[in-house]
């Protein structure tokens, strides 16, 4: 369930606890790349609102798998689209960690 009442809950207190353990570590959140259209939009607003609760969070707006690369169990993302979704993952580290 995507911004509902379990995602509400777990979160803000997810970045919360790893911000109180790791005060100066930056944070990602990330999209699935499981979920488009409206799902997509709402998933990203959210985690848009919880980002903006620290200074050091940020969303990476993760790429829609796409039919063509294949999928994994029950529509997960495939051994194609992980790899795309470690490279996005990189260059966000890159860019932030500034390697």
């Amino acid at each position: 369930m995507v911004g509902g009442r379990e995602a509400d809950a777990v979160q803000p207190g997810a970045v919360a606890q790893v911000r109180g353990h790791h005060p100066a570590v930056p944070i990602v959140l990330t999209t699935s790349p499981m979920l488009d259209g409206t799902q997509h939009t709402t998933e990203k607003a959210y985690l848009d609102t919880v980002a903006r609760s620290d200074a050091h969070t940020s969303v990476l707006d993760l790429a829609v798998q796409q039919a063509s690369d294949g999928f994994g169990c029950d529509f997960h993302p495939s051994e194609v689209t992980a790899q795309k979704m470690a490279d996005q993952l990189e260059a966000a580290l890159r860019r932030l960690l500034h390697w």
